[in-house]
């Protein structure tokens, strides 16, 4: 063989193990951006798609300083019932952006598969508009038509380019085009840079399917496949937009109201644009009022008569797909992963049972949150009911319900009648909760776990319905209306939960129960997540070169995965041959064991938080831990790891023994500073450990589920007297933050008469609290009928406070300073829990899979979370672990060419991937 063959003969053994595009460029399809007739950049579609949908605030500057680039939010020609959730990509009948040839492709709705959200919105505007036909069009971009903005030098600098961008709509709280179409008689915003928004993804109709050119079983739960994607469309149908606006909020008369500043004709500068006769307006917002807002958009195209929406994108061509058949696997561990119920209590041996039970309602919480907080369709609706700030409003409401108001929602959700289950969530905790957020007691508590600047609260709701059906001088919504608009709440809801009671007889679980459908479509979406970010750690590839292809509420078995360039890099062929290889060749069979089982919800955040949490609630293992010896601590992590029976594996263990020596220090560093007055016997660090992770169990138990930060801090200022060292530390923090307050302290000094001011303030805001006062009057009754309550706290104070927290708008000195002392409370409240309560990953516990660039839904990373889930997968991978292993007996018996040794439940096994 001659030297060249030997060559050739060995490049082509090399090509077996480096993907064939390893050193290609990104062959995604590019898209002109054109101003004024120029081509100025031309960029990668993804880049347009994932950056230039529509983002008010962050339009891409191209020009001189007094010139910006931007592409306006037009939906003003249009019935105001679609006006909120709709916007043209047209301009004065100009295209903003141009469809490569052969575009756009029309489907109807019933043709093409579309998110449940999109879908559902759809239907809902057919019957707004009266149609039978509402096509959807899809437009691959090829080219960007961006307006120009020009803000000429001003010397008193009033018109600024850095906050004029973008107009909004006062009342209805929607945008409008910046042109002289604007009446002056509305009130409006302008755009603030700080503004960002998200798109909405998916993958639509990929072609070439029919049949994989690779299948096996892997260890005879999963079934894998690689696919030839021929074509598909990549593209956004919704947009969520963050919005941090400036201008007028609600008229005042002469005699005051929230924000008197109008934005006056005087203001308006009217240049000409160069491509075109229309006036551009600059809008000088020097005096107006800030405020944010959240709402959702999708695109439509034509005019106000005729008109169609439309999902921008561009094409993948000519690449690979992997999927997972996961349905053996789900068959054979539901029941012991679904777990809706109580917390068993007081038994080390039941700990493995409660660890699943918090971990599946609170991934179920965390999903009926996302729905109320991001659906597309109730977000709509509650956008025309004038709510803003939803997913705020949503937590709270959760918050004061499961802590205050007994009604639990783990306890709801055991409901099997999907009707009765959406009317409660409803009521309780959307429509009633409205009526109650204006008692005193709950605005202190707002006012506590703000963490907004000013003295203001933030507001929730813009308008509501009118009153005896008749109108006053701020908008309201008709009661017939709004009643209307709530019952299609509802049924939005049973729809979803409808939805997900589907599932679980697709997999040949034999129930009913919806969460169990919403439990295995957590699964699907956080294992398809957990496959891009195992892949592309393994094989050193960007995880963006990697999409998931995924619908929610789908009788689907399938976990799908997908290269996003057009020609593939060759990653997913790679990692299925190892895999493979893995499975026939036993000595490199820990491969695909660790990358499909006991890699699943590994997180180096979240998974140590939860073994400290648990091992400081047991008084073996925290005097272990609070010994400082290195193996005292690792035998007790061992311990707590054995009583929790899950995965762990060897990376989170040893950030555990990190984390444990920087919380110890975080809880000594806290506890120096009660030293000076106080003298603690014993540890005082592991003192306060155990006073802190003592009070997050009991809630726990309490509220069946792992809380947030914000729950967490309203229950520790509730059960503040149960611990003395709690108390004690934040009164001195509190102490500390008061005097850097100037006159604040001194009125606050002034109000109680004493110098233990600050602790009977924190009694006051305990009472306050505890008894639930709704009003002034109701703690003038509580007051008369107790003494005690006079001497402990001062009745004068408690009725300062309860007055403060009541007003809708400034008060005198006095009301300043009870704010402001709230406001430090709440600092206060946090810097203790932040680091030492070791929650910083259970309000999102899927943040651990976040994965913006290539999640096919949702582009914003806390949307994103609340759809994953963690402590699930790693649930997952311990039920898994123990049904295809066996005991190990004897270690002579074990072949460790054949054999993979997990050590779980703190007995080893072997795993058998016959």
């Amino acid at each position: 063989m001659s030297t060249l063959q030997k060559i050739i003969e060995s490049s082509k053994l090399l090509r077996n193990y480096i993907p064939d595009r390893l050193f290609a460029e990104s062959n995604l399809p590019q898209v002109k951006v054109v101003l004024d007739g120029k081509v100025i950049a031309v960029e990668d579609a993804s880049l347009v798609v994932s950056s230039s949908g529509y983002i008010p605030g962050k339009p891409t500057y191209r020009a001189l300083p007094t010139t910006g680039t931007f592409i306006p939010l037009d939906n003003s020609r249009f019935d105001e019932n679609i006006r909120p959730i709709i916007t043209r990509i047209s301009y004065n009948d100009r295209k903003l952006y141009e469809p490569s040839p052969g575009y756009p492709s029309r489907y109807s709705i019933d043709e093409i598969e579309i998110p449940d959200e999109y879908k559902y919105l759809l239907y809902l505007l057919k019957e707004v508009l009266k149609t039978d036909y509402l096509p959807i069009e899809f437009y691959a971009l090829s080219k960007i038509n961006p307006l120009r903005f020009r803000c000429p030098a001003s010397k008193k600098k009033r018109i600024s380019l850095d906050n004029t961008h973008w107009l909004f709509f006062s009342r209805a709280r929607t945008n409008v085009e910046v042109t002289n179409n604007i009446s002056f008689s509305h009130s409006f915003y302008a755009y603030l840079d700080r503004s960002n928004s998200f798109p909405r993804f998916s993958i639509y109709n990929p072609q070439g399917l029919i049949k994989p050119i690779k299948q096996y079983n892997i260890c005879g739960i999963l079934d894998a496949e690689i696919y030839t994607v021929k074509n598909a469309f990549y593209g956004i149908y919704a947009v969520d937009v963050y919005a941090v606006l400036k201008g007028k909020y609600v008229v005042g008369d002469s005699k005051g109201g929230w924000c008197r500043y109008t934005i006056k004709s005087s203001d308006i500068k009217t240049p000409r644009d160069n491509t075109s006769s229309t006036s551009m307006y600059c809008i000088s917002t020097k005096n107006g009022c800030r405020y944010s807002n959240y709402f959702v958009k999708i695109f439509v195209d034509g005019d106000h008569n005729n008109w169609n929406p439309v999902i921008l994108g561009y094409e993948i061509k000519n690449t690979r797909m992997l999927t997972l058949d996961i349905k053996d696997l789900i068959r054979k561990i539901a029941s012991s992963i679904v777990n809706i119920g109580e917390v068993e209590q007081g038994q080390d041996l039941k700990l493995d049972y409660e660890y699943k039970t918090l971990s599946t309602n609170t991934a179920v919480v965390n999903l009926l949150r996302h729905y109320l907080s991001h659906d597309l369709v109730i977000t709509y609706y509650l956008t025309r009911l004038g709510f803003t700030k939803i997913d705020k409003y949503v937590n709270l409401s959760i918050l004061i319900n499961d802590l205050f108001l007994g009604n639990k929602l783990t306890v709801k959700l055991e409901k099997d009648d999907v009707k009765d289950l959406a009317s409660d969530i409803i009521n309780d905790f959307i429509k009633s909760f409205d009526k109650e957020i204006r008692q005193s007691w709950i605005s202190l508590l707002r006012y506590v776990l703000s963490t907004v600047k000013g003295e203001r609260l933030e507001t929730y709701r813009i308008f509501r319905e009118c009153k005896n059906n008749k109108n006053t001088q701020r908008y309201c919504i008709p009661h017939e209306e709004a009643e209307n608009i709530w019952n299609n709440i509802e049924k939005r809801i049973e729809g979803i939960l409808k939805n997900y009671s589907e599932i679980p007889s697709y997999f040949g679980v034999r129930t009913t129960y919806w969460y169990v459908g919403a439990i295995i479509d957590i699964i699907k979406h956080t294992l398809s997540h957990h496959l891009i970010r195992t892949i592309s750690t393994r094989y050193s590839v960007n995880p963006s070169k990697l999409i998931e292809y995924y619908y929610e509420m789908r009788g689907d078995a399938k976990v799908s995965i997908m290269e996003r360039d057009s020609g593939g890099i060759g990653v997913l062929n790679v990692a299925f041959e190892s895999w493979e290889k893995s499975d026939k060749e036993l000595r490199e069979r820990q491969v695909a064991i660790e990358d499909l089982i006991l890699s699943l919800g590994k997180c180096l955040v979240g998974t140590p938080e939860d073994l400290l949490h648990f091992a400081l609630l047991n008084d073996d293992i925290r005097e272990r831990l609070c010994s400082g010896k290195d193996n005292d601590v690792r035998e007790g992590i061992r311990e707590i790891i054995r009583r929790l029976n899950i995965i762990v594996t060897p990376d989170e263990f040893e950030e555990t023994i990190k984390l444990w020596k920087s919380i110890y220090e975080e809880a000594d560093r806290l506890t120096r500073i009660l030293r000076n007055g106080n003298n603690y016997l014993g540890n005082e660090p592991c003192k306060l450990l155990r006073a802190v992770h003592e009070l997050r169990h009991e809630l726990e138990k309490k509220m069946r589920r792992f809380p947030d930060m914000d729950e967490l801090m309203a229950y520790m200022l509730e059960n503040i007297d149960e611990y003395s060292i709690l108390n004690d530390l934040l009164t001195k923090m509190l102490e500390r933050g008061l005097r850097t307050s100037g006159r604040f302290r001194e009125f606050l000094h002034e109000l109680y008469g004493t110098n233990d001011y600050v602790k009977r303030f924190i009694g006051g805001v305990n009472f306050i609290l505890r008894s639930r006062i709704q009003d002034i009057d109701h703690l003038k009754e509580l007051v008369r009928n107790s003494n005690d309550i006079v001497s402990k706290y001062g009745t004068k104070a408690l009725e300062k406070i309860t007055e403060c927290v009541g007003k809708r708008r400034d008060g005198d000195d006095t009301c300043k300073a009870v704010i402001h002392a709230l406001k430090l409370l709440g600092r206060a409240l946090r810097a203790v829990l932040m680091r030492i309560s070791l929650l910083s990953c259970n309000g999102a516990c899927g943040m651990c899979y976040v994965n913006t660039k290539s999640c096919s839904r949702f582009g914003a990373p806390f949307i994103q979370a609340r759809t994953l889930d963690r402590r699930v997968l790693k649930v997952l991978a311990s039920e898994l672990v123990r049904h295809m292993s066996d005991i190990v007996r004897d270690y002579y018996g074990v072949n460790k060419d054949v054999d993979v040794i997990v050590e779980l439940g703190g007995e080893p096994r072997t795993l058998r991937c016959e």
